[in-house]
């Protein structure tokens, strides 16, 4: 089979079903590359959100543990008799858990 050629334009001018073939094959071929593209771009998204998660659960376990040894640290101070030296090293931690984000909680005086 001959193709015609048109030498100004230089397009090949295919039979009719060859034609509408390659586009058919052109078209098919896109729409899975931007399948793949998508698919990518999803997978990056929740990676994203998943690092983004697991160090926000990290964060809060962190700053519970803070808070728990702060809470311990001060019922030490305040019902056991402690020597001095202790003492001001657990003042010091104290200060030092407050300034990572300890925070003293309200306490409920019961009658």
């Amino acid at each position: 089979m001959i193709y015609q050629v048109s030498k100004k334009g230089h397009k090949h001018k295919l039979p009719h079903g060859k034609e509408n073939k390659h586009l058919e094959d052109a078209i098919k071929n896109r729409i899975q590359y931007f399948k793949r593209v998508e698919e990518m771009m999803d997978g990056h998204e929740s990676m994203q959100k998943s690092i983004t998660f697991r160090k926000q659960l990290l964060d809060k376990r962190t700053q519970a543990n803070y808070q728990n040894e702060y809470e311990k640290l001060r019922g030490i101070l305040a019902h056991n008799v402690v020597p001095e030296q202790t003492r001001d090293r657990l003042n010091n931690r104290v200060t030092n858990l407050v300034k990572l984000g300890a925070q003293a909680l309200p306490t409920t005086a019961t009658t």
